[in-house]
C-alpha cells in the first residue's frame, strides 16, 4: 500500500493508503531466536516477508495481509533476486 495525497471536500489533506501492487510471497511472525535477537536489538522488527525483487518497495509503504496492516520497516534485496521486507504491526488498525 502507498500513501496518497488525498484532500477532503475542504482541501485539507488527509492520510490515505491504496493498493500500489499485488504479490505473493512468504509472511512470517518472528520466533524463537530470530524474535529474541530483535527484541534484545530493542527493534520494532516483529516478523519478515519475501517476494520476488521489485526496485519500487520503499519504507514508507505499508503491507496489507489479512485485513491488517503492516508497516514496513525496511526493504533488504538479497542474493536469490528476492527482496526481504521486514515490518511490524501497524497503526491503522482496528
Amino acid at each position: 500500500m502507498k500513501d496518497e495525497d488525498a484532500k477532503s471536500p475542504d482541501g485539507e489533506p488527509i492520510d490515505r493508503y491504496k493498493d500500489a501492487f499485488i504479490v505473493w510471497g512468504s509472511f512470517v511472525f518472528l520466533k524463537g531466536r530470530k524474535y529474541f535477537e530483535a527484541a534484545a536489538a530493542n527493534s520494532e522488527v516483529q516478523g519478515e516477508t519475501e517476494i520476488r525483487y521489485r526496485d519500487d518497495v520503499t519504507a514508507d509503504m505499508k503491507i496489507k495481509y489479512k485485513n491488517t496492516i503492516y508497516d514496513i520497516i525496511s526493504a533488504i534485496p538479497t542474493e536469490k533476486h528476492t527482496l526481504s521486507i521486514m515490518w511490524k504491526r501497524g497503526g491503522m488498525n482496528g
